[in-house]
């Protein structure tokens, strides 16, 4: 999803307008993202390609239910995920290197 802030390509006012606007202004860039439908959720029936979701459950920044409707979305288009991963006990990227080892695992299988 995209952030508005500190956005390389978008001019020089966009990107400078981030400095110290980390956090909860981006995380408001991306709920904006989805009231004005730009997010991926509202293009799932434009995106082609297979696709591999990884995310751990306990994930505040992206919550499951974005990843699941995300997931429901690419279905109803006809481009079901090839690939799934949901780890218990993780937030936004896996801490655990068993985690970590086996996502990396089953994308080098999706590849």
């Amino acid at each position: 999803m995209p952030n508005f802030r500190i956005t390389p390509g978008l001019g020089s006012k966009v990107f400078y307008a981030g400095f110290g606007a980390v956090g909860r202004q981006m995380s408001d860039d991306h709920e904006d993202a989805l009231q004005w439908g730009i997010s991926p959720v509202f293009n799932a029936s434009k995106i082609k390609r297979p696709v591999f979701m990884y995310a751990g459950i306990d994930d505040i920044r992206v919550p499951l239910g974005q990843i699941s409707r995300m997931k429901r979305e690419l279905e109803s288009a006809g481009n079901p995920v090839k690939g799934y991963v949901l780890k218990e006990n993780e937030g936004h990227g896996f801490g655990k290197l068993e985690n970590r080892v086996d996502n990396w695992n089953q994308i080098l299988d999706f590849l």
